[in-house]
């Protein structure tokens, strides 16, 4: 018979493993937040090498269900203080995982957004593994099995409980917004911007300058969801004359669910390209998706089209819109443009460009930058100068616009320059950010997160990202993620990039990361790990002295926020 410590060192594990399986279903929940807990969106996740990862990234607790395997002939024994000396090993090695997993959550920020959802889905995840334990008799292997089926059960509770009545509940508000829409809002006029990329700064522009005419709002930050605008939609004043509305889209239908209670007056489509290839399946379900507010347009209603974009130019518009294409000028696009710009100069601080409209030209500046940008301002200035906003006052406005944030934020710091670009994740975008650092003339590091939900297309545009950096030779590269980093550095190298001025992370070890770039800028600045400011003993002046130059630091990627918040002043 086996003795009472036995006993008490097995409760012990017990308890430790369902403390383990409650951080996995926290790390679970997490995830399904962010893929927006959209089914497509997750099947394409656990096609990624990070999905796996995710399920078996725990080494500790990998080595501990070993050390069960391996000691599980012993239970039919009767040597009691053998089993309790593989037992106590356990134990340890058990209690470094849930170690492991306190830090890995605290260094990643792991717990998701508290929510009525994501509480839900923790306890029914919770309640669904012990039932399941409980049948099982509560074996100690059983129990060890729990952190492993945490992702398949919580997907279990997505799909048969949650979904269900997420759209119940989902359709109340449609229907709600709908009504409130054809009813209250009947006189507002609501433009929807789409498109793969610049859709929040086209977005945000537009929205400063439609209000120097009209009473305007907007859709929140990045919010572009059917249930986020539909909300939106609800929150507006009944005497909202304009009303710009971000549509965001991940399968052929999204547009079209957003604008049946949406009704645009007009549209915009800022750019198409490959992103998120994996979930639309194709090139032309991208095109169809991000033009579908034009079905619900009427006669003479503006649709304006940026014209730079190869996929944009394959959109069929109806004959009875108004068709209005702009961009900026392009040798090797002969399509002509109502609204476009050239002769672009930029000093630092400012660009200055020129704008035609038809016949006539402006010479404009603004603190806008990046050619990107440009083209994202050319449409909003159309659209507003369409809508019937003066261009005198139009001109006035967008020497002082402002940008959303995280999107091209360029901040002053004592080593040089950090240019935020953290929200930015499609490979346009990345190429533009990339271009503008260019332009600075100054030496850089660059910080970039991988690129996601471009299925077969994504070593092809990883390797795009490579050559564009290669080309900049900046001082030291930043490559943070699970699945495509090694495309960039292997193609990095390839092009005889140094490969020790190359950091390559999954994002997990944040101190690593800042003091890698730490080194190469030489000042030491606010950690985000210990949250309080650990400057260097070094001023402002003495960097700038051992720094013969500014240096430029672009964070490029949702994982590469913390590296910007570090080094904001």
């Amino acid at each position: 018979m086996i003795d009472s410590p036995f006993n008490v060192v097995f409760l012990f594990n017990i308890i430790v493993l369902v403390a383990i399986a409650f951080f996995q279903s926290v790390k679970s929940v997490k995830t399904w937040q962010r893929k927006e807990y959209r089914f497509d969106k997750m099947a394409d996740f656990f096609k990624t090498r990070e999905a796996l990862l995710f399920v078996f990234d725990e080494p500790f607790y990998l080595l501990s269900l070993f050390i069960l395997l391996s000691i599980s002939p012993l239970y039919t024994e009767t040597n009691g203080r053998l089993l309790l000396l593989a037992q106590t090993l356990l134990t340890g090695f058990l209690l470094t995982t849930a170690t492991w997993f306190i830090v890995k959550a605290i260094q990643k920020k792991l717990h998701p957004v508290i929510t009525t959802k994501s509480i839900l889905l923790v306890s029914l995840t919770s309640i669904l593994l012990i039932a399941s334990a409980s049948a099982a008799f509560f074996t100690q292997l059983t129990l060890f099995l729990l952190p492993l089926l945490v992702p398949f059960a919580a997907t279990y509770v997505v799909i048969v409980i949650l979904y269900p009545l997420d759209l119940f509940f989902k359709n109340r508000i449609w229907q709600k917004a709908q009504k409130y829409r054809t009813l209250a809002l009947q006189n507002t006029k609501v433009i929807a911007v789409s498109g793969s990329y610049g859709k929040t700064t086209v977005k945000e522009f537009l929205a400063q300058l439609l209000q120097i005419k009209f009473r305007t709002e907007k859709t929140l930050k990045y919010q572009n969801t059917t249930l986020s605008v539909a909300q939106r939609i609800l929150s507006l004043h009944k005497k909202t004359e304009v009303f710009v509305c971000e549509i965001g889209a991940y399968r052929v239908g999204d547009g079209i669910d957003m604008c049946v209670f949406a009704l645009p007056n007009a549209a915009i489509i800022t750019g198409l390209n490959d992103q998120h290839y994996s979930l639309f399946g194709s090139s032309q379900n991208i095109i169809q998706a991000e033009s579908e507010s034009l079905q619900f347009l009427k006669k003479g209603d503006p649709v304006l089209i940026n014209m730079n974009s190869e996929m944009c130019r394959q959109i069929q518009v109806p004959k009875h819109l108004n068709l209005i294409k702009y961009g900026l000028a392009d040798s090797t696009n002969p399509t002509p443009l109502d609204y476009f710009a050239d002769e672009l100069f930029f000093d630092g601080q400012f660009t200055q460009f020129t704008l035609h409209i038809q016949e006539k030209t402006l010479r404009i500046k603004t603190n806008t930058l990046s050619t990107g940008n440009i083209q994202n301002l050319v449409g909003a200035i159309a659209m507003a100068h369409t809508l019937g906003v003066p261009l005198s006052e139009i001109t006035q406005l967008i020497t002082h616009l402002s940008l959303p944030e995280g999107t091209l934020e360029i901040t002053p710091q004592p080593w040089g320059k950090l240019i935020d670009d953290s929200h930015n994740a499609n490979l346009d975008g990345v190429l533009n950010a990339l271009n503008l650092v260019q332009q600075f003339h100054l030496p850089s590091i660059i910080a970039l997160d991988e690129i996601m939900e471009l299925g077969d297309k994504a070593e092809d545009a990883h390797k795009k990202v490579a050559q564009a950096v290669a080309k900049l030779a900046p001082k030291a590269v930043v490559l943070l993620g699970k699945s495509y980093p090694d495309i960039i550095r292997s193609e990095l190298i390839h092009l005889q990039y140094p490969h020790h001025q190359i950091f390559l992370s999954d994002g997990s070890n944040t101190s690593e990361i800042i003091g890698f770039v730490q080194k190469h800028i030489g000042y030491s600045s606010t950690s985000e790990l210990e949250g309080e400011d650990t400057l260097n003993t070094q001023s402002p002046q003495q960097i700038s002295q051992k720094n013969s130059q500014e240096t430029i630091l672009l964070c490029e990627g949702f994982r590469t926020s913390v590296i910007a918040k570090s080094f904001e002043k």
